[in-house]
């Protein structure tokens, strides 16, 4: 599989060639033979990713989705082009993101792979895996919240409407909370600052399941 770039956008993957193997080679022939010299996968800055595109990867499984860094999640992801290879991301929506892992897909368009959540990750937010297909931009996925150590969240975000749950929140890098447990009273678009620990996956379907231990006005 060709190598893929670890930070920022895709790029076009280096081939056989670069722009030494040409150095003698005249640029009049050059032009006329229609070789071409690859960019580069290497210095680039990360780059803001796209927006999760729902189903546009097909269907992505983590377990767990809290950790601290270093935690092994276990990624299923089912419905992808068959025998295809690709890069695992992680990072936030606003910062940028990584390279972390690179897989191939078996003939059924499945993957079943642990990744570690890396040691530069942001602690105490929400951080999401990105999957890059050959020739797409990389789309973000269900969110991780990497915890600081004493599996708490810590959430400062506003409330929103979501079927089939009692309260949700929306986080600071665009996640969905489905907040359990929450005995004050809130309507969406109130601004408030939730303490509490992971849920069931089950509770949340499209977010981080967060069992509320404090909610007050942010």
């Amino acid at each position: 599989m060709d190598p893929l770039p670890r930070s920022g956008t895709a790029t076009p993957a280096r081939g056989p060639w670069n722009v030494s193997t040409f150095a003698t080679i005249p640029l009049l022939l050059t032009l006329l033979l229609g070789l071409v010299v690859p960019a580069s996968l290497h210095g680039q800055d990360a780059q803001e990713p796209e927006e999760p595109e729902p189903g546009s990867v097909g269907t992505l499984y983590l377990d767990p989705l809290v950790g601290p860094l270093g935690t092994s999640v276990q990624l299923d992801l089912h419905g992808l082009p068959p025998s295809t290879g690709f890069v695992i991301a992680f990072g936030g929506l606003r910062g940028g993101y990584q390279w972390v892992d690179e897989v191939v897909t078996d003939d059924e368009g499945q993957i079943t792979e642990a990744v570690v959540v890396p040691e530069w990750a942001e602690e105490g937010q929400a951080q999401y895996f990105f999957v890059k297909l050959p020739g797409q931009a990389p789309v973000a996925t269900r969110p991780f919240y990497v915890t600081d150590g004493d599996a708490e969240l810590r959430v400062l975000g506003r409330i929103v409407e979501e079927d089939g749950v009692e309260a949700a929140l929306q986080g600071p890098e665009g996640e969905l909370y489905c907040l359990i447990g929450a005995e004050s009273p809130v309507a969406p678009g109130d601004r408030v600052r939730v303490d509490g620990t992971a849920g069931s996956a089950s509770d949340c379907p499209d977010g981080i399941p967060l069992n509320v231990r404090s909610l007050e006005p942010a």
